[in-house]
């Protein structure tokens, strides 16, 4: 396979064959498996939404949840090794962060995903995909949460760079024009 992780089909969602709890042994090891991908997610960008979709059903893995765990693997057995090379750049002088969301995307839950990285000129500092916390009634708010998210992970690596003497400014990039618009507004507005 060319790609970590898909969504789930709604019909694969709504087949009741797939609800069924997986027994001990094998609830154990699925548990085993998504958490080795979770661990390798972090530095490997490429698997982290397929890695937190497997991770969500840790409590509980259904036999519909081993097809995204078997994908996974067949992906990462295609890919064995990742070689990021961070080349030798000029000190930046900005961070980038860079966010995106989908819109409910969770089927089940309705939740959307956020998901972006942090940027220091060509090299990757930080990536994320996180399922938000709460149920978002528009696209843009969807966007709003993940440009927040990412503005946070932005600023503490800002610090960071401060406390090591290295000054930069935080630019954060997005494809939302709502979102950018509640962003860039001053004062309370209208915006609940």
């Amino acid at each position: 396979v060319n790609t970590p992780g898909v969504k789930r089909a709604e019909a694969d969602e709504n087949d009741e064959s797939e609800g069924i709890l997986l027994d001990k042994v094998k609830a154990k090891a699925y548990r085993g498996l998504a958490a080795l991908g979770n661990f390798m997610a972090q530095d490997a960008p490429d698997i982290g939404y397929a890695a937190k979709e497997i991770s969500k059903s840790m409590s509980s893995p259904v036999i519909g949840d081993i097809p995204q765990l078997k994908r996974l693997g067949r992906y990462l057995t295609k890919h064995p090794t990742r070689v990021y090379l961070y080349q030798w750049q000029p000190l930046p002088d900005k961070i980038s962060g860079y966010s995106d969301s989908d819109w409910g995307g969770d089927r089940s839950t309705r939740r959307s995903t956020s998901g972006g990285c942090i940027m220091a000129g060509a090299h990757l500092l930080a990536q994320r995909s996180r399922t938000q916390h709460v149920i978002s009634l528009s696209s843009g708010e969807a966007e709003l949460h993940a440009i927040c998210a990412c503005a946070t992970e932005g600023l503490a690596l800002r610090k960071i760079c401060v406390e090591m003497g290295v000054a930069c400014d935080l630019e954060l990039l997005t494809d939302s024009s709502a979102a950018k618009g509640i962003v860039m507004r001053q004062g309370a507005g209208r915006v609940k």
